[in-house]
């Protein structure tokens, strides 16, 4: 990234930087601090997002005191004209938060309600996908959602951008178009959210770039025009080039992705 040519705006994390088994091993810190020192050597802003695995090593309160740039939750930056980047934070709404809390708690009621399965085992000790079929497999634990208050937001920030002729690039750690990942892998309220990005008209979001499905995908939805890319995990990139990840250029009429090694 520090010899990109031409060189970087800014570099964006889309989530999970460290590996659930951090926490059982006991060395979930270390092993941020690890990471969070090379993300230190690049030159340019970078921008963390909320997965999973961050929820399940640390509370919200930790991760917004040892991850640089990781709050807001959701928000949104103009990082070149006529350009606008918004984060989402999928796991507004969730089963897995560490310490619990009201999020957590309002996720097992929504996640209870589409899961008959015991969701508040203890983790691993229950199939919690059982009887799930389809795009019901979504509603796991691993998962999140938006709540309306985010869903509402997003709304408010699309319809500005298109006032003022802005092109959106949205980033998530959870996919939010079925086809662009497999049902275990999107986000439990994906409808809801799809709509919103529809509702602001056929190409003011031009790209949602996603995680979290390790294996990648791609899917265009018609009915706004948006590209839904999911980045492959880099623990799937080949032995020979351990490069998993991209760069994205922008112009007026199109958006560019130059992949670097893995790709979906």
């Amino acid at each position: 990234w520090s010899r990109a040519d031409p060189p970087l705006d800014f570099v964006v994390d889309l989530g999970d930087i460290i590996d659930q088994q951090c926490e059982a091993m006991g060395d979930s810190r270390r092993a941020l601090d690890l990471v969070l020192k090379e993300f230190a050597r690049v030159p340019v802003p970078v921008h963390h997002a909320i997965g999973n695995h961050e929820l399940y090593n640390f509370t919200r309160s930790e991760c917004a005191e040892f991850i640089p740039n990781i709050t807001p939750w959701y928000r949104s930056w103009r990082p070149a004209e006529g350009w606008r980047m918004v984060i989402l934070d999928p796991y507004d709404l969730n089963a897995i938060e560490r310490g619990g809390g009201d999020a957590v708690e309002e996720g097992l009621d929504y996640l209870g309600r589409h899961n008959p399965n015991d969701l508040r085992a203890p983790r691993g000790s229950v199939d919690v996908s059982q009887g799930l079929q389809g795009l019901s497999r979504r509603f796991l634990p691993m998962g999140g959602g938006f709540r309306e208050e985010q869903l509402l937001w997003l709304k408010a920030e699309l319809a500005s951008a298109r006032e003022v002729g802005e092109r959106v690039i949205v980033l998530t750690h959870v996919p939010l178009k079925p086809e662009a990942t497999v049902p275990g892998g999107l986000v439990w309220n994906y409808e809801e959210a799809l709509q919103v990005l529809r509702d602001a008209g056929p190409g003011v979001v031009a790209l949602v770039l996603a995680g979290h499905y390790h294996n990648g995908g791609y899917a265009l939805d018609e009915a706004s025009g948006t590209h839904h890319v999911t980045l492959p995990s880099p623990l799937h990139a080949d032995l020979d080039d351990l490069r998993s990840h991209c760069v994205i250029e922008v112009f007026r009429d199109q958006v560019e992705i130059l992949v670097r090694g893995k790709a979906p």
